[in-house]
């Protein structure tokens, strides 16, 4: 199974209900094709993690990286696994800023939510940490 976690800056037109709309088409169609992960968004970044099949995860990713509804698309780091990180959700989701706020600074010492600079093993932890608390 491959996992892969990126980052990316909403477009401008994008709010909480958009990305909530978004979330309900995105765990339809992962369900149907066993992709899980957990998703983050603050109002302005996006952190994700999409784990399933190779295959179906290179075809999402190159989905995700034609999508105008955010931009500047960075992976964080990707990796093969026999286990799951989020085996239950086949989308998590947190949009709470002090939690996020909270954990990334528990985590890096910054205050400030900036996804693209967080390393593979940051962005995971943050992730996890998150998904503890839905």
């Amino acid at each position: 199974m491959k996992r892969l976690i990126y980052s990316s800056c909403s477009s401008e037109n994008i709010d909480f209900k958009i990305v909530g709309e978004i979330l309900t088409h995105a765990v339809k169609k992962n369900k149907e094709k066993s992709i899980t992960g957990m998703m983050v968004y603050d109002g302005k970044y996006f952190l994700q993690c999409i784990e399933g099949d190779e295959a179906l995860i290179d075809d999402l990713w190159k989905k995700l990286t034609e999508d105008t509804r955010h931009h500047s698309l960075y992976i964080n780091g990707t990796e093969f696994d026999d286990k799951r990180l989020f085996p239950d959700w086949n989308m998590g989701y947190m949009n709470n800023r002090q939690e996020i706020q909270k954990i990334i600074n528990s985590i890096t010492g910054n205050k400030i939510f900036s996804p693209e600079t967080l390393n593979y093993t940051h962005a995971k932890l943050l992730l996890l940490q998150l998904s503890f608390i839905l």
